[in-house]
């Protein structure tokens, strides 16, 4: 079970829940209160205006939010990978360098103890 994540600071977080418009994107106009669907000429509240402006909002967001957080993924997934590349040869050169100075190091430690007497010691 993975833990769910927090998303970073700068990425805008949905706060409402809005219905998914149908199959083929288009919403029907909402009925503006007040009007009679007549064509006459009565007022639309400037509120309304903020409602549809906060509407088309969280519409937006919530489309972005959808792909954002798969590109964002494959992006950082991408330069880590690369960072990893190149740092691939280095690590193989220092794990090279150290298990060489470690075998000669204990192979001048074996030099430096006197000689056994074994026979089945090959070292001399």
């Amino acid at each position: 079970m993975t833990k769910a994540r927090t998303p970073p600071r700068f990425v805008p977080t949905l706060t409402a829940v809005v219905d998914a418009p149908p199959e083929g994107g288009v919403t029907a106009p909402r009925p503006v209160p007040g009007d009679t669907g007549d064509g006459g000429s009565s007022a639309v509240p400037e509120d309304h205006d903020d409602v549809l402006e906060e509407e088309l909002v969280q519409r937006i967001l919530e489309r972005v939010e959808r792909t954002l957080d798969d590109q964002i993924s494959d992006a950082v997934a991408a330069q880590v990978q690369g960072q990893l590349d190149a740092m691939v040869p280095r690590l193989r050169d220092e794990i090279d360098k150290a298990l060489r100075r470690v075998v000669k190091d204990a192979l001048a430690r074996e030099r430096a103890v006197p000689a056994r007497s074994d026979p089945g010691s090959t070292l001399v």
